[in-house]
């Protein structure tokens, strides 16, 4: 620290150190950011059957509709077609599908993915749903997450 004239003036090295650290919190707090609360999983540590009903008023809540809903006989699976009706003049459009997955882990733990569409390039960004903006915040509404999920 240098003093000039009684003003107190920091050296150029300082500022820059303020500013790397001031960029580092910003990277740690952003990169916390996309695996946790903004991420396309939650695990709920409530029933199997529970997470289901959850998920199905969920997508219900929201401009979302459920084209097929598909069970595994083997696994405790249940897979979600979704997608988003709009209307153009009198027809009706169905966008893309994306889906949602409801699994229970071997833990008895229950996951939900939300699994946006892969879209063609030429399709542009306004016309693209984000099926995970949309349901996640609902989803955590609705139901209390276990944790952050990966």
């Amino acid at each position: 620290m240098l003093t000039q004239n009684g003003c107190i003036m920091y050296s150029k090295t300082s500022f820059k150190y303020i500013v790397l650290i001031g960029f580092g919190i910003f990277i740690f707090q952003a990169c916390a950011t996309v695996g946790g609360v903004s991420g396309s999983t939650r695990t709920y540590s409530e029933s199997y059957e529970a997470v289901k009903e959850m998920v199905n008023q969920a997508i219900n809540e929201t401009k979302l509709t459920i084209d097929d809903m598909a069970e595994l006989k083997d696994k405790p699976v249940t897979v979600y077609k979704i997608s988003v009706n709009k209307a153009v003049g009198k027809t009706h459009m169905t966008q893309e599908g994306g889906k949602v997955i409801v699994r229970k882990l071997s833990n008895g733990i229950v996951e939900v993915e939300v699994v946006n569409p892969e879209y063609h390039y030429t399709v542009p960004d306004y016309q693209k749903e984000d099926y995970q903006r949309i349901l996640m915040p609902v989803l955590d509404k609705r139901m209390e997450p276990r944790e952050a999920s990966k």
